[in-house]
């Protein structure tokens, strides 16, 4: 028996059923894997590796903007002060 001498309704039958049975092995494969790796997931060493910066590191940075910041703040008010100055002679 050839598949080439079936209807097409049989044909198209033996076609969507191996479809579904790869779709199934590979479903049942991918599905044991993601449990592999979940098991062999290092919650802790994941951590590691993202290395995020600590958090002290990130204090000192706000720390230096703000005091920027008010250096900025200073020399706005010096210059307005000049610019009042100026504007009324």
């Amino acid at each position: 028996m050839k598949i080439q001498n079936l209807s097409l309704n049989k044909k198209k039958i033996i076609f969507w059923v191996t479809v579904l049975a790869v779709a199934i092995f590979l479903f049942f494969w991918w599905g044991k894997n993601i449990q592999e790796r979940i098991e062999q997931f290092n919650a802790s060493q994941f951590l590691e590796e993202l290395n995020f910066p600590q958090i002290k590191e990130e204090k000192e940075t706000f720390n230096a903007i703000g005091d920027k910041k008010g250096q900025l703040e200073e020399q706005i008010q010096e210059l307005e002060q000049v610019l009042e100055k100026e504007t009324k002679k």
